[in-house]
This record gives structure tokens, C-alpha cells and sequence, in this order.
């Protein structure tokens, strides 16, 4: 190895090395950003702005027992969520979150979703008519 090409390497190295501290400090940044409003008091209303396609993808999995709409499905025992306000969904999702209850889906389902998802998947819904 040239002592140019053991230079070049060390830049690198130094390169990646630096790369990585940014994508790191990023990531902290988010989580305590992430931190600081699951404590920040959460105002219910719904704001006008932009689907949230993350939301409405997380939702996907809500869709297919409670569907998209406020419309009961003709015969169906599970209640429609769409158009309920998010103050309302919220309070459901705890008492699901904190159930002990076996067998019950809605218990193993919640488990997978944290307090800022589960607020953006109620908004989504609560846009929803």
C-alpha cells in the first residue's frame, strides 16, 4: 500500500465516520422530538392540512374489520370508527392497550402502534365521513 493510498482510506473512514455521527444526532433529535409531544398537551382538534398517507397506511389494518366510512357494513357487529373524534378513539385505544383480556384482537393488535400513531391513525379516521 502507497502512502497516498493509506491517506485516502483514513479520509474515508473519516468521511463514513462523520456520515454516521449526522444520521445519529438526526435520529436523537426525532426521538426526543417524539418525546416531547407524547408530553405536550394535545389539542383534539382536527387541522386542515394534507393527507397523512402514513396515517392512512397505518389505518390499513383498522379498515379491514371497521372499514373507511362512517357506514355500518349491513350485518357486521364491529362498529364503523370513522368520523369518531380522536379524543374518543384515544380513550378506546388505552383501554385496549392496557387490557389483559386473551383472545381478544383489538388487545394483540394495539400492542403493535405507540401514543403518537395511534393519534395520527385517529385523526385520519376522524377526517373520514
Amino acid at each position: 500500500m502507497r502512502r497516498g493510498d493509506s491517506f485516502t482510506v483514513k479520509n474515508k473512514f473519516n468521511v463514513l465516520s462523520a456520515i454516521a455521527l449526522v444520521f445519529l444526532v438526526m435520529g436523537l433529535t426525532q426521538v426526543v422530538q417524539a418525546n416531547e409531544e407524547l408530553a405536550a398537551p394535545q389539542d383534539s382538534a382536527i387541522e386542515e392540512q394534507a393527507i397523512d398517507f402514513q396515517a392512512m397506511g397505518w389505518a390499513s389494518a383498522c379498515v379491514t374489520c371497521h372499514g373507511a366510512t362512517t357506514r355500518a357494513v349491513p350485518g357486521q357487529v364491529i362498529p364503523p370508527i370513522a368520523g369518531q373524534s380522536v379524543d374518543e378513539f384515544m380513550r378506546k385505544m388505552q383501554h385496549y392497550h392496557q387490557s389483559d383480556e386473551s383472545g381478544v384482537l383489538m388487545v394483540q393488535t394495539i400492542k403493535g402502534y405507540d401514543a403518537q400513531v395511534l393519534r395520527r391513525i385517529a385523526q385520519w379516521y376522524a377526517q373520514q365521513d
